[in-house]
């Protein structure tokens, strides 16, 4: 059995071993500065939880947020990649109950936006239809930035700025400063009606809706049916993750579903 480990000083950069949980940083890996503790369900699970993302990454799954999973080679094939692309992938959480813990899973389309204020330009979009949604961009230490598009001019258009090509001026959802920003690292958010608005604007004939519909239960009569046979593939998939095996601890995957309703 495992030991579960409080540090005494706080680690100055992330660890694979270690979570953060209610103020106090935790490890299961022998540490400077560490003293053995006896560990709550909570924090089992916070630990058992980063294990399994962990584990999910480096079995090649990407994350869209924290809890919405997908594989690359799970995208749907549909007419219109350059613009969005999506995936067949599953939402996740660990839940815990009496005393167990239980991973519930749910089929869910994941999708992608893949073209850049930039590339929707060189496509014919005119700079006054790239505006007013919500996007997202690369800061200066790599780490992806929401903000909101609040307008796409050229660059003589703004303030202290000359010469040719385009800039877009977003305001930053952390801070809510406003920033001058190149087209191509900036891009819009996926979410399925802004794709839908945006193949419209580039008289792409394409109902991104009945893709959805036909890719998520929505098009038959046993989608109750058909999301629980889903279920189960996707966990029989995730058997390749299990069982998790980190500092003394083992984790395995039961195949017995339990209905939660959450």
């Amino acid at each position: 059995m495992g030991k579960v480990l409080e540090l005494l000083v706080q680690p100055t950069e992330r660890r694979r071993d270690t979570v953060y949980f209610n103020g106090k940083s935790y490890t299961y890996e022998p540490a400077e500065n560490a003293v053995e503790t006896e560990p709550s369900s909570l924090l089992l699970k916070s630990i058992i939880t980063k294990q399994f993302c962990l584990k999910l990454y480096d079995k090649g799954y990407r994350f869209k947020g924290k809890y919405l999973a997908f594989k690359k080679e799970d995208r749907i094939n549909q007419p219109h990649d350059d613009i969005f692309s999506i995936f067949d992938g599953f939402r996740f959480r660990t839940v815990l109950l009496f005393e167990r813990l239980f991973l519930c899973i749910d089929p869910h389309l994941v999708i992608w936006s893949q073209a850049s204020v930039e590339y929707l330009l060189k496509q014919g979009c005119n700079p006054s239809q790239l505006a007013d949604f919500s996007v997202s961009y690369r800061g200066p230490e790599g780490r992806k930035i929401d903000g909101y598009l609040v307008r796409t001019a050229s660059a003589n258009n703004f303030e202290g700025h000359l010469g040719e090509g385009f800039l877009c001026q977003v305001k930053n959802h952390r801070n809510f400063k406003e920033e001058l920003l190149s087209p191509s690292v900036v891009y819009p958010e996926s979410r399925l009606e802004l794709m839908q608005t945006l193949l419209d604007v580039l008289n792409r004939k394409f109902n991104v809706i009945s893709l959805q519909r036909q890719h998520s239960f929505l098009n038959t009569k046993t989608a109750s049916l058909e999301r629980l046979k889903k279920t189960l593939t996707i966990v029989a998939r995730l058997q390749e993750i299990f069982p998790l095996e980190f500092g003394g601890f083992k984790v395995t995957l039961e195949n017995e579903p339990v209905r939660i309703k959450w």
